[in-house]
């Protein structure tokens, strides 16, 4: 195959296929169809795509290297895997928006107890300013142009903190001063401030990917949370086998939002959601059938 000299990368070459190729393909690799309905599977590669598809069909193959199916692998074990991470997406993004919104409401009590106008007159703040400039001159919200047409600048934090983004808004958690960042954590039952830090990263990354209606399924959280000492309050770290890092995994973070919505009261419900989905896991066909275990450590060849 060509590489290109200057970068020592392949050329990619794979073209374009039609849905009966792409099905054609899986099946030459050993999917199996079953009784699922041959039109009805080119339905889901064309409206989910065979891409897409194709993040959730490796924990099928027989190795990590391998493109062949393990044996009774069939079409619909991959569509059952596809609808068990959609119903998850659902779920975190629930709990995420619950999450989000405390943080802001609670960065706006405590900074605008302050100063009301701090993102504007703090130098603390000073390396969003092009950014908060930017939201305020763009903002379509009716409260913002309501303060356009009657009011001069500076603009109140309650305002400003309700119409920057997610990252933004972590990004004036990080600038705080040290006392504001330590109640804010306790808010949310962290008692360290860089613990707090890292664990709202992970949950943006999180987030982003549900947004984007990404695989959260088996992937790696590229944000990795910071593990605090074994508390008291943090049960879910005991008895856990950090030789296979489960906070690059979808599960210990899954456990950061349970235990903040807790801590919030922000749920009643939540955690058993969770517990349902998760004992719900779609019984599969394959002989290489995944698991649960497989959001929760780093497993070899999955």
């Amino acid at each position: 195959m060509e590489t290109n000299s200057s970068t020592e990368k392949l050329l990619y070459t794979k073209g374009w296929k039609s849905l009966d190729e792409q099905l054609n393909l899986m099946i030459s690799r050993g999917l199996l169809l079953g009784d699922y309905p041959r039109e009805k599977a080119l339905n889901k590669l064309h409206f989910i795509g065979y891409y897409r598809l194709s993040g959730y069909s490796y924990s099928f193959k027989k190795s990590i290297d391998s493109d062949q199916f393990a044996e009774n692998t069939y079409f619909s074990d991959i569509i059952e895997l596809y609808k068990f991470d959609r119903n998850l997406r659902l779920l975190i993004i629930d709990a995420i928006e619950r999450i989000e919104i405390a943080l802001r409401s609670s960065l706006s009590y405590e900074l605008g107890k302050i100063d009301p106008f701090i993102l504007e007159t703090d130098d603390r703040y000073e390396s969003l300013r092009d950014v908060i400039e930017e939201v305020i001159s763009t903002s379509k919200e009716d409260f913002c142009e309501h303060f356009r047409s009657k009011y001069q600048r500076p603009y109140p934090i309650w305002m400003l903190l309700n119409i920057i983004d997610f990252g933004t808004l972590i990004k004036v958690y990080a600038n705080s001063d040290p006392i504001i960042k330590a109640k804010i954590a306790c808010k949310f039952g962290v008692h360290s401030t860089t613990v707090f830090f890292s664990w709202i990263n992970s949950i943006k990354f999180v987030r982003n990917k549900c947004a984007h209606h990404a695989r959260l399924w088996n992937t790696h959280i590229l944000r990795i949370p910071r593990v605090p000492k074994n508390k008291p309050q943090y049960k879910w770290i005991k008895g856990l086998d950090f030789n296979k890092r489960p906070e690059a995994k979808l599960w210990f973070t899954l456990k950061i939002i349970e235990f903040m919505l807790s801590t919030l009261k922000a749920s009643t419900n939540w955690s058993n959601k969770l517990e349902n989905l998760l004992s719900e896991f779609p019984k599969l066909k394959s002989n290489k059938s995944p698991t649960v275990e497989n959001m929760k450590y780093i497993i070899e060849d999955s």
